[in-house]
């Protein structure tokens, strides 16, 4: 991470991209979410769950010509993200990183393909588990987002879910 950044964004990939679930976990934003792309990024559900015994929560690693598609909430103050920390357990099971993410969608309006840097949250190896699924109830936050199109909302369907 560096330190000499100071994000005013952060950029959700998992659960989080549900609004409620921000809302939920009061982080100070302010304004409407907007849609973003982080690129050489793929999305992966490996993440050890701390909610759910045996179950995967979101994560992302690099991975050249891939593009994660997330949510950017606008932070009131770059440290408040700080109350996310406890949300994801960092720093001991996600780092939390600056990223640059790709405006995308119409509610950016003029500055769609902007970047902006972003806090988001990395698993550290200790917590990844490539043997582990999502549960339902985790995808379905993913899929009550409205930042996901028809297409990336039929290929989330088909992830084979915890407790299938």
């Amino acid at each position: 991470m560096s330190s000499s950044l100071k994000p005013l964004y952060y950029f959700a990939y998992g659960s989080n991209m549900n609004p409620a679930r921000v809302a939920e976990r009061k982080l100070p934003i302010e304004g409407e979410p907007l849609a973003g792309e982080l690129a050489n990024f793929k999305l992966s559900f490996n993440k050890i769950s701390r909610y759910r015994e045996g179950a995967a929560s979101a994560n992302i690693e690099a991975c050249d010509q891939a593009v994660v598609k997330g949510v950017l909430y606008r932070l009131t103050a770059s440290d408040v993200i700080e109350s996310m920390d406890r949300f994801e357990n960092s720093p001991e099971d996600y780092a939390r990183e600056v990223v640059f993410v790709q405006l995308t969608g119409i509610a950016a309006d003029d500055r769609v393909g902007s970047l902006v840097s972003a806090w988001t949250y990395i698993a550290k190896p200790h917590a990844i588990d490539n043997s582990l699924h999502p549960t339902r109830e985790y995808m379905g936050h993913l899929l009550a987002s409205p930042f996901m199109c028809d297409t990336e909302r039929a290929r989330l369907r088909l992830i084979k879910c915890f407790d299938d």
